[in-house]
């Protein structure tokens, strides 16, 4: 009896270190840390977009600087819709929510210390053992999930403003005149979308890929050739246009290793390029001294004339005239939270104007190669031999694409409002007027940019090096 004692203790230790061995090295306990991580930043995130939807209805609804709140008691909502907003959940988890809808994060994650990507500050990143450059080629496939599934959302259908008044996609639209869907498969199940992706940066901790190639829809727009485009146009172009280009870029978000992805904006070429719109080398604002200098207020009249009037500046540097441009019944303008129209005075005189509106003109253009790059040595700004050229700049003489950033200009012809784009190596505009906005419709490509979790683990060697799409690095 002794000895069969002995025998089943010893048969147990052996068990029980197997199974030790067992959760250890093939990390159950890991695995299911991870799983309910994954959970738990899912049902954040389900619920910070919840919340961004019942603001856009409160909006939509004519409701003057709604507040955005978050169903659960956890979370804690701070900034306003100019700057974006932060979600900090009690266990740590924090978020950025866009003016736009697109979310970023979590950092800190389940309240530990994020092991996350580290800019180095001269266009590599860094995460232990591991540096990438920006432009390396990243294995990135959005049509797959973690488990090697197809993801759940394979289309997308920007609606014609038409359509949109029926609340599809909140009432969002590109007011164009057809409906334009982008499809991530093609019907045989692969990739619709096979341009690859470029590391373009590292935001909090997250590494930031971009498609190397724009996107465009596959029917409803522009599908020509390899060169497909986007149609924003008119008034909900302006107004609905960088939402609507988040949601389709969004799409590419799905994919293993990422927590979403969202449209290209100038902020993000602006922190590569290193442009100040506010200070462009001399200590002065774009334009300084005229009427479209960045960051001026300009007030507008009527003043019993065919067009009218503007007014900027203070004291003896105020200045003042008349648009040039022809505003034959009315002024239009959006006011932030919807467009606004002032039909022509019919008692205004030179002596009594009539006010209509201030504007602030937030527009900026510049060239990249122009730029001053001490830090680099390089005396022409982002030059053509860099990387950061190449990822944003390069082929785009023949491909544009857009910039989910708006921008008013306040201009001696016309007030503009419009969204910014790339083209021909240069950081430009499309424009809606203030007097025609239903007129005017550009076409463009999308670039989606996807946020890897900063936990993510990257294979890179000296023979994959990243430099070129058939030598991506893998996303382990």
């Amino acid at each position: 009896t002794l000895i069969a004692l002995i025998i089943s203790i010893i048969v147990m230790l052996i068990l029980a270190a197997v199974s030790i061995n067992i959760i250890i090295n093939q990390g159950i306990i890991t695995k299911s840390q991870t799983a309910t991580d994954t959970h738990q930043v899912a049902a954040e995130k389900e619920a910070i977009n919840i919340g961004y939807s019942e603001y856009l209805t409160k909006k939509y609804n004519g409701k003057t600087n709604p507040t955005l709140t978050i169903a659960d008691e956890n979370a804690t909502v701070t900034g306003n819709e100019e700057n974006g907003w932060t979600i900090t959940y009690a266990n740590g988890n924090v978020y950025k929510l866009s003016k736009d809808g697109g979310i970023e994060g979590p950092t800190n994650n389940g309240g530990g210390t994020t092991v996350g990507w580290t800019d180095n500050g001269d266009g590599t990143f860094t995460k232990g053992a591991i540096t990438l450059s920006i432009g390396d080629y990243v294995a990135y496939d959005a049509t797959k999930d973690e488990n090697g599934n197809t993801v759940a959302t394979t289309s997308y259908t920007s609606y014609s403003e038409e359509n949109a008044s029926a609340d599809k996609n909140d009432g969002r639209s590109s007011g164009y005149t057809s409906d334009q869907v982008f499809k991530l498969n093609k019907d045989d199940g692969t990739a619709n979308y096979t341009g690859g992706w470029r590391v373009l940066g590292v935001n909090n901790g997250q590494l930031q890929l971009i498609s190397a190639d724009i996107i465009g829809s596959d029917s409803g727009g522009d599908t020509s050739g390899s060169n497909k485009n986007y149609y924003l146009k008119g008034p909900k172009g302006y107004t609905d246009g960088p939402g609507e280009l988040n949601a389709i870029a969004g799409m590419y978000g799905q994919g293993k290793g990422a927590t979403g992805a969202r449209s290209i904006n100038v902020d993000d070429v602006n922190k590569i390029t290193g442009y100040d719109p506010s200070n462009t080398g001399d200590g002065k604002p774009f334009r300084s001294g005229t009427i479209s200098e960045y960051n001026n207020k300009v007030t507008y009249y009527w003043d019993g004339t065919a067009r009218p009037y503007y007014e900027y500046g203070e004291g003896a540097s105020k200045k003042s005239g008349k648009l040039s441009g022809d505003h034959n019944t009315s002024f239009d303008w959006y006011d932030g939270s919807s467009w606004q129209s002032s039909a022509k005075s019919t008692t205004a005189t030179p002596s009594a104007r009539k006010k209509i509106t201030d504007l602030t003109s937030n527009n900026y253009e510049y060239y990249p190669t122009t730029l001053t790059d001490s830090s680099s040595g390089d005396t022409k700004g982002i030059a053509k031999t860099r990387k950061e050229w190449e990822v944003l700049f390069k082929d785009t003489s023949s491909k544009y694409y857009w910039l989910a950033s708006s921008y008013v200009d306040c201009t001696s012809y016309y007030a503009y409002f419009g969204v910014r784009g790339v083209c021909s190596e240069h950081v430009l505009h499309g424009m809606f007027y203030s007097n025609n906005f239903s007129g005017y419709n550009s076409k463009v490509g999308v670039r989606p940019v996807v946020s890897l979790k900063s936990d993510v683990q990257i294979e890179k060697t000296e023979t994959n090096d990243g430099s070129i799409l058939e030598k991506a690095c893998i996303i382990k």
